[in-house]
């Protein structure tokens, strides 16, 4: 694994509390590189957040908080948004997103607005991060995913924006990112509808195991809404799936289909987030 500068910032002592929806690995990889600039930093799974909440309300004491996960079909994952109205934002005063994307970033940050402004609350600093895609049962992963030396190269130059970023949000500046309104088109148009309705937990129907399938549970234990259970030695999906597609892209031996037939297309996950390292994660953040 290559090693990239960060860029040097005095580090703050403000506290912030950085919530991550991660499948496999880039968004966390990004709030791992935030939090560097920080003396005195939380990292929280949003999918654990939920699974615990008690009193259906999940309390922040910090007053700087961020939210980072990847853009789905130009609009927020339904676990983000789940997770902004159980939330109780009461003491915060400054939000910051970082989104990331595989090509079109869409409209994702005006859906975050969106969903703050009903809690009463504004988005005061947001960015896109493009280059790193994961969908992998999407009809154009190919043209998306980058492999080798090019993914490096993404990797390198997205740590050198995260400082100016950090930069950004240690001054508390106000500025979020333009979203455009012809991506968020173009992919609704794209999309299958079901891929884009307010509930599409039961679509891993779509899923299929075959006989490769070596019962490792890596796919059980990377999946942070425990979405799936070893039945007869073989995974069980149980219709509360995210799409984060951590299940396909963590199995050693590509086991997992869709719709009938195998993908033959190139596994992605970061490289600082094998599956040891992020289920090390998940099991931390239980």
């Amino acid at each position: 694994m290559e090693e990239y500068a960060i860029v040097k910032i005095r580090r703050q002592k403000m506290k912030i509390c950085i919530y991550v929806f991660s499948g496999t690995g880039n968004s966390l990889s990004i709030a791992k590189t935030i939090s560097n600039y920080f003396e005195n930093v939380e990292i929280k799974l949003i999918p654990s957040l939920i699974k615990n909440v008690s009193n259906n309300e999940i309390l922040v004491d910090a007053e700087t908080i961020g939210f980072i996960f990847p853009n789905y079909f130009s609009g927020i994952p339904a676990i983000v948004k789940e997770f902004i109205e159980i939330t109780n934002l009461d003491k915060v005063d400054y939000i910051f997103s970082i989104i990331t994307a595989g090509g079109g970033q869409g409209y994702s940050l005006k859906f975050l607005e969106k969903e703050l402004l009903k809690k009463g609350k504004k988005l005061n600093y947001g960015k896109y991060i493009t280059g790193l895609s994961n969908y992998i049962v999407a009809w154009y992963y190919n043209l998306l995913i980058k492999t080798g030396k090019k993914r490096e190269k993404i990797i390198k130059k997205m740590v050198e924006n995260l400082g100016n970023i950090s930069k950004d949000i240690i001054s508390k500046k106000n500025e979020v990112e333009k979203s455009k309104f012809i991506v968020y088109l173009v992919n609704r148009m794209l999309s299958p509808k079901k891929a884009i309705t307010k509930d599409t937990r039961p679509w891993d129907k779509e899923f299929i195991v075959f006989d490769s399938c070596i019962a490792c549970r890596t796919c059980e234990k990377v999946c942070q809404v425990k979405n799936i259970k070893m039945e007869k030695n073989k995974p069980s999906f149980q219709h509360n799936c995210q799409r984060c597609m951590a299940c396909i892209q963590y199995c050693p031996k590509n086991a997992i289909g869709f719709r009938g037939k195998p993908l033959k297309k190139p596994r992605s996950f970061h490289s600082d987030y094998p599956a040891e390292k992020i289920i090390e994660f998940i099991e931390k953040n239980k």
